[in-house]
């Protein structure tokens, strides 16, 4: 089927940090490398994107299940389709062993106009999904849009943003930002989290130089992180755990 891609791997040492597990950004990686060769497949990839109407693509909001973090050599599918839309571009991810489903996914995509910088429509692209969620189904693909008010002392630490962190579009990358959010915790602390879901807001762009600060607090059973800088949030991560 055209608009569905699947491919098989095996996790690496790479693949696997300091937790001897893949965490959120491993798993989101290896999302984002499938969804950008389907969308080169189906011929509205970044470059299909930029030459058809000087438009380029940009991660709004997503949303992860875990139901646990792979570890060193496993065999693993990673699947990813769109959905079927008029506004946003959704597309659902699945990673699976055998046919165990392991970590679901859907993340928001838009398109801006390098230029203007504001949301376009190319209405192809809506055409190209199909109606179906994941076929394992997610548990809730709603979100909880959680959002606290921070004082300094929930800044956890500033990070400048630097060439590793920009992506294709040379602005601050989405997985950059999963990165920065885990970054608020301690090995011992992450360590001892269990993870069920996770939220990522992306509201403002940053670019090189930026400076972002870290902030972290802890409401229930969410660790609420925003990152921003002195005049705008940049992006909003909850961990929802178990």
């Amino acid at each position: 089927m055209k608009n569905y891609l699947e491919y098989n791997f095996t996790t690496r040492f790479d693949d696997v940090g300091a937790t001897r597990t893949m965490m959120p950004h491993n798993i989101v990686s290896a999302f984002q490398l499938c969804s950008n060769n389907h969308s080169d497949i189906l011929g509205v990839g970044v470059e299909d994107i930029r030459k058809s109407g000087n438009g380029k693509w940009v991660v709004l909001k997503a949303k992860f299940e875990f139901d646990r973090f792979p570890t060193i050599n496993e065999n693993l599918t990673v699947a990813t389709w769109p959905l079927q839309t008029r506004m946003l571009f959704p597309r659902c991810f699945e990673l699976k062993q055998g046919d165990t489903s392991i970590v679901r996914g859907r993340m928001e995509y838009g398109v801006i106009n390098e230029e203007t910088n504001r949301m376009v429509l190319p209405k192809y692209v809506g055409d190209l999904g199909i109606t179906d969620f994941l076929p394992s189904g997610m548990k809730d693909d709603t979100y909880t849009n959680t959002t606290c008010e921070f004082n300094e002392s929930d800044l956890v630490y500033t990070k400048t943003i630097r060439l590793s962190e920009l992506d294709y579009n040379v602005h601050g990358n989405n997985i950059a930002y999963i990165k920065m959010a885990t970054d608020c915790f301690t090995f011992a602390e992450y360590s001892s989290l269990d993870i069920s879901v996770l939220e990522m807001y992306y509201t403002n762009q940053c670019f090189e130089n930026d400076q972002i600060h870290l902030y972290k607090k802890k409401l229930d059973n969410k660790y609420i992180i925003e990152g921003k800088t002195d005049t705008k949030s940049i992006f909003r991560a909850v961990f929802i755990l178990r």
